[in-house]
């Protein structure tokens, strides 16, 4: 299920997920719900202290207990939690178009000032490889 995000990345969609799941009001203050919301919490603070402590959550056991119990959560909860995929979606979606945005507007700010990106040779190049959008979030 999450295999294509990175520990941190998925300590982030999880956090996510429980912010939209507290903001949708689908779960009418689901005990499961809080207690993931405060496990993320904790992971989270642990980088403030220092790094290793925090890896050292999101990589081992700390991680997977986050993981079993946002499994649960979704299978004990199933209609509200599909509810919210939609409307979940819609709202990365959202904010995927307004970040490209942006970052029009700052590339083309940067051009008008006269930091376009050439190099002394006075050629163009390209600061960040293009990635193309996957499948799923293209639609």
């Amino acid at each position: 299920m999450f295999a294509e995000l990175s520990h941190e990345g998925l300590l982030w969609f999880l956090g996510d997920v429980v912010e939209a799941a507290n903001r949708s009001h689908f779960f009418d203050d689901a005990q499961l719900l809080r207690t993931i919301g405060s496990r993320i919490k904790e992971i989270d603070d642990l980088s403030d202290g220092g790094e290793t402590d925090y890896y050292t959550q999101l990589e081992g056991a700390g991680l997977r207990k986050l993981i079993n119990l946002f499994t649960k959560f979704c299978r004990i909860l199933p209609e509200p939690v599909s509810r919210m995929k939609a409307l979940y979606a819609y709202e990365v979606a959202d904010r995927i178009l307004h970040d490209r945005q942006l970052c029009n507007f700052i590339a083309q700010t940067l051009m008008d000032i006269g930091f376009d990106g050439e190099t002394e040779e006075g050629l163009r190049t390209q600061w960040v490889e293009r990635e193309r959008w996957p499948a799923r979030v293209r639609s």
